[in-house]
């Protein structure tokens, strides 16, 4: 598990999408039937681009290069050695959603985009197929009702690892702590809403 708390995996995630440029970023946390928790994050950031190109020459996805350990797309108009501009927390997606659910699907759309990109991973559809390659990404709508025009939407379908069992709790540590961990982004005018059911 990396020790990576939900806690700290919301703050990572925050910090992706400050990094993609988002001003309003919202989480959603929900109880499932089964006891395991449900995380949402949405962002209108510039989401992640459709094919990225690596250092090597070789174009990938953007959703799945994502997912991928170590995949990682520097933002428009940043030098590859500086893109991370917060590099706080630094775990990365990747690491984040595998140390906490054991299924995570990606939304994301950007300003070039007709319409929404999906990709996801799934533990027990990877341990099944012998290559344990990652689903290629598709069109589709991501499941929540106010979407932004672009961004990305991350869900965290089934979070196993959690010390949290009720979701008031999660959404009392990450609000006693928002304002302070990111107030210079607060300060100038970016929001993070946090609700819970």
């Amino acid at each position: 598990s990396l020790d990576i708390t939900p806690i700290e995996g919301f703050y990572e995630l925050f910090d992706n999408s400050f990094d993609a440029d988002a001003t309003s970023i919202r989480a959603h946390i929900e109880k499932k039937e089964n006891g395991n928790l449900r995380f949402y994050i949405i962002d209108n950031g510039r989401g992640i681009k459709n094919i990225h190109v690596d250092d090597e020459g070789i174009s990938h996805q953007g959703i799945p290069y994502v997912l991928a350990y170590g995949g990682s797309i520097p933002h428009p108009g940043r030098e590859r050695s500086h893109y991370r501009s917060i590099g706080k927390f630094g775990v990365g997606l990747s690491q984040t959603a595998s140390c906490l659910s054991t299924r995570t699907e990606i939304y994301s759309k950007t300003a070039d985009d007709k319409e929404w990109r999906y990709g996801y991973y799934d533990f027990a559809e990877l341990e099944a197929d012998p290559e344990i390659m990652l689903p290629v990404e598709k069109e589709a709508e991501p499941p929540w009702f106010e979407l932004p025009d672009r961004g990305t939407v991350i869900w965290m379908r089934d979070v196993d690892q959690s010390e949290y069992k009720l979701p008031n709790a999660i959404h009392g540590a990450l609000v006693a702590n928002l304002g302070r961990i990111y107030r210079y982004f607060l300060a100038h005018g970016r929001t993070i809403t946090v609700s819970y059911r």
